[in-house]
């Protein structure tokens, strides 16, 4: 990869409503509508994962994680504002914390910023305990990525034996 991770702009997709190819093909959409805006993306494989949270009995969540380089990079604020717009436009409801969704857009990474804020947590505050995140992350990356220079590579993350019996499974 000759783009800097370190550069771009990281979100989570994920989602359970509708079955894995309904999920599969608002991802896509997403990823075409942000695309025109950000530029070309860079898009892991899909991974159908069981619940993590609050809620576990609901159907399992189909996750990736694209990576964009935009030319002109938007505020934090404003990428979280064009992620949420775009859950809202595909169904997205906010009734119960970590329960069953349309569409869910995390505004994993924003080009090595740092945000920690009402609303705003970047990077995102779960990411290091999440294998649905850090497998796609790792696929797009490698193992020996950080995402700050303090923080343990992914391939440390996915040995801790909390994430690693997390069921996350190539789709």
């Amino acid at each position: 990869m000759s783009k800097s991770p370190h550069a771009a702009l990281v979100v989570g997709l994920g989602g359970n409503l509708g079955g894995p190819i309904a999920v599969a093909e608002r991802f896509r959409a997403v990823i075409e509508t942000i695309s025109k805006v950000w530029g070309q993306a860079l898009v892991s494989s899909h991974y159908l994962t069981a619940p993590v949270g609050p809620v576990a009995s609901q159907p399992n969540y189909l996750n990736a994680v694209a990576a964009w380089w935009p030319t002109s990079l938007p505020s934090p604020e404003a990428a979280l504002a064009l992620l949420q717009e775009l859950e809202h436009s595909h169904g997205r409801e906010r009734t119960v914390v970590g329960g069953a969704r349309t569409l869910d857009l995390d505004l994993l990474l924003h080009a090595g910023h740092m945000r920690d804020q009402p609303g705003l947590r970047v990077p995102h505050p779960r990411m290091s305990q999440r294998a649905f995140v850090l497998r796609p992350l790792q696929e797009l990356f490698g193992g020996k990525f950080q995402w700050t220079n303090h923080a343990p590579t992914l391939a440390q993350l996915l040995a801790d034996p909390a994430v690693a019996q997390q069921s996350c499974e190539l789709w």
